[in-house]
């Protein structure tokens, strides 16, 4: 990512890629990726179903790092586009525009990879391989309705990944299961 980061390459195919490594996900969507797409807010993008090679509308946690690639191509200059990564002329960037900026920058990978090395890292972090199969995107059938509902399932993954990738967390990192925090209800006293 560092190599992407100082490349002269253009902004939204560099932000692009890096997109793709921090969200795991597939080239297309994020080529596709449109501006209502997103939710900063709720850190969450919505990829709907066409779009998704599953056909179902998807939900990605975004980690603070996804979020700030995506206010760096708030500035990308898009014309009437409402994509988030345009290319020059504001159309979808072209499907190998990414594996050729990895090619240009001198990667030994391409931008699938990423999943693959996703993939690689949570077996090696004890992630449970059902939340890894739906952080992928991929379409599961004998999937709890809990994990296929909710995203703070994923969010503390995606932000590790992410911690991973720039180095930020430790090498010896295990999943654990995260703490839902239990709201007490207060009692009103009986007359």
């Amino acid at each position: 990512l560092r190599a992407v980061q100082t490349s002269n390459a253009d902004a939204a195919p560099s932000l692009a890629l890096e997109f793709v490594a921090l969200t795991v996900s597939r080239v297309t969507p994020v080529r596709l990726a449109r501006l209502t797409d997103i939710d900063m807010d709720s850190a969450i993008w919505r990829i709907p179903a066409h779009n998704a090679k599953s056909r179902v509308e998807q939900q990605v946690p975004l980690s603070r790092n996804a979020l700030s690639i995506l206010e760096q191509a708030e500035h990308i200059e898009r014309g009437d586009s409402d994509l988030v990564f345009p290319s020059r002329r504001g159309a979808a960037l072209g499907a190998n525009t990414l594996a050729n900026l990895c090619r240009k920058v001198n990667l030994n990978t391409r931008p699938f990879q990423f999943r693959t090395a996703f993939k690689v890292w949570c077996v090696n972090s004890c992630v449970p391989h059902e939340l890894v199969d739906f952080a992928l995107g991929h379409k599961i059938h004998s999937l709890p309705l809990a994990w296929s509902t909710s995203l703070e399932k994923r969010r503390p993954l995606m932000q590790a990944w992410a911690d991973f990738l720039v180095g930020d967390l430790p090498d010896d990192w295990l999943w654990h299961e995260p703490v839902r925090m239990k709201t007490s209800r207060r009692r009103t006293p009986s007359r």
